[in-house]
């Protein structure tokens, strides 16, 4: 199964587990603005920050705040939309794409009990952040 069709199978699963579940429970909009996007490009299309918002399945202000804070972050890249001047179309940088073949290939040869190919990739550090301090809890 191609990568592609791997991450339309994940995509699908995380919207079935909403329905199973309260929405907000397993609610990642970054993670589903991320798969989103590699379906949509995968697909040939593009997206537009709208459709972005719409698809995270969270209020427009949160999900606007996800796709800023990972374009400032470097996953994403915003260009002018082709036809529309009234639009701006969202991309996924060349390395987070990168990253996230490999995490979607990686997670589903987990889910499915494949051996893991073994990767010559260097590790991505684009999902990386520094550790939470942590803080004395009260006695």
């Amino acid at each position: 199964m191609s990568t592609h069709l791997r991450a339309k199978a994940l995509l699908k699963s995380r919207r079935e587990l909403s329905k199973i579940f309260k929405d907000t429970l397993f609610s990642d909009p970054a993670l589903t603005i991320l798969l989103d996007l590699f379906v949509t490009e995968g697909d040939g299309k593009y997206a537009t920050i709208g459709v972005c918002c719409i698809a995270a399945g969270v209020p427009q202000t949160t999900a606007l705040r996800y796709i800023t804070d990972m374009v400032h972050q470097g996953l994403l890249r915003k260009r002018p939309h082709p036809t529309d001047g009234r639009s701006t179309v969202i991309e996924l940088q060349p390395e987070t794409k990168r990253a996230l073949a490999d995490w979607i290939e990686e997670t589903t040869n987990l889910i499915s009990g494949d051996t893991p190919k073994p990767s010559s990739a260097p590790s991505h550090s684009l999902f990386v952040h520094a550790p939470v301090p942590q803080t004395a809890s009260p006695s």
